[in-house]
């Protein structure tokens, strides 16, 4: 059956309650590595004018917000959670960084901002996955520049098979809907990864649809 938006209004409710310890994740192993491939890979996307303006749509606290405006780069921090805006107005003033970081309340469905107004659009960590990702990417590419970029990810199943194998295997499998538990063997090199990163370019594709994607799901999927 297909899964269905969360309600905006939960989305709010939920990261305004875990804003504060929304950040322990970071500094875990795991956050640690996926924080560096992850930079590692959008690093050679950035514009190579360093007066670009970059969006962070669904920044949450800022992670990538911080080391985008350590660049040189001008950035606008949008978030739907004024609990995870107040983390990241935080350390964007402990960091001096306040003139290169505007943060804003936004709904990534219904954006405010004008027809191609950013170089380039970051949605990291997956909030097109927990929203009605069609109107999301609408949106994203509505304020995108003609030759601009759009990095995004997805989470979906696999993510979230990931966070349950060391305490329940079972209940992991059952989330990639196999029929059964018996042992598997290793994934091939082909396998879907945990999440999917998608590149955008405005220049190369004539309108939205090309790069419209359907991967909402719960949102326990994505915590």
């Amino acid at each position: 059956m297909e899964e269905k938006p969360e309600p905006l209004e939960r989305i709010r409710s939920l990261f305004n309650e875990i804003s504060p310890q929304f950040d322990n994740w970071v500094n875990t192993l795991q956050g640690k590595v996926y924080g560096y491939v992850t930079w590692e890979h959008l690093k050679k996307y950035l514009p190579l004018d360093k007066n670009s303006l970059i969006l962070d749509a669904g920044g949450g606290t800022g992670r990538w917000s911080l080391p985008l405006a350590k660049m040189g780069y001008s950035v606008i921090l949008c978030d739907i959670s004024q609990g995870m805006l107040k983390q990241a107005e935080n350390k964007i003033h402990k960091e001096g960084l306040s003139d290169k970081v505007k943060i804003q309340e936004e709904d990534l469905t219904n954006l405010s901002y004008a027809d191609q107004m950013f170089d380039f659009v970051l949605c990291e960590d997956g909030p097109i996955s927990i929203s009605d990702s069609q109107k999301v990417v609408r949106e994203l590419v509505r304020v995108l520049k003609k030759k601009g970029k759009i990095w995004a990810s997805v989470l979906g199943r696999y993510s979230l098979a990931l966070t349950e194998v060391a305490k329940d295997p079972e209940k992991a499998l059952k989330h990639l809907s196999l029929s059964d538990v018996r042992p598997k063997p290793p994934p091939c090199a082909n396998s879907p990864p945990p999440e999917t990163f998608i590149i955008y370019d405005q220049s190369s594709s004539p309108g939205a649809d090309d790069c419209l994607i359907d991967a909402y799901y719960p949102m326990e999927t994505c915590l």
